[in-house]
């Protein structure tokens, strides 16, 4: 019994050792930190409808439960060729009321407009080894180029 309140103490510790678990090293804690608490990622299930060219905006809220105190990196996936995506701010301290940033999602215009189609974002939020991940949708509508009859002025 005392021989195996050892092991448990050490293995607690993250300490391997010889003859309690498999001896090869450091022992996985297969017990989570519940004092040190964790944070959730959170985006109101929201979408973001925007024109070729244009950028859309998304609220991102991290919040914090227990005494997890690391800040959050944020990072966000799945965006359309020719999207580039900016985090205000980029990581961020959550607390138990909840802390926001802002996803901006810039569109390309032009020659090389963004396509126009449906895509899912998913977000991420990363602290102390947690990951955490929220979706949005952002939806990007074709522009249209004027027709020949609505522009004013002769063509010769």
């Amino acid at each position: 019994m005392r021989y195996l309140l050892i092991c448990l103490a050490l293995a607690f510790a993250g300490i391997g050792i010889a003859g309690c678990g498999n001896g090869t090293g450091p022992v996985t804690n297969p017990i989570p930190d519940v004092a040190r608490g964790t944070f959730t990622v959170s985006a109101p299930p929201q979408t973001s409808e925007v024109a070729q060219g244009a950028t859309a905006t998304f609220a991102v809220m991290a919040t914090s439960s227990g005494k997890f105190t690391d800040p959050v990196g944020l990072a966000v996936t799945g965006l359309p060729t020719g999207a580039t995506a900016t985090f205000a701010p980029a990581s961020i301290m959550p607390t138990a009321d909840g802390v926001r940033s802002v996803l901006h999602v810039a569109t390309a215009g032009g020659a090389s407009a963004t396509p126009a189609g449906t895509y899912m974002l998913t977000i991420t939020g990363a602290a102390a080894g947690i990951t955490q991940q929220a979706t949005v949708t952002l939806v990007v509508d074709q522009v249209q180029a004027p027709a020949l009859g609505s522009l004013n002025g002769t063509i010769e």
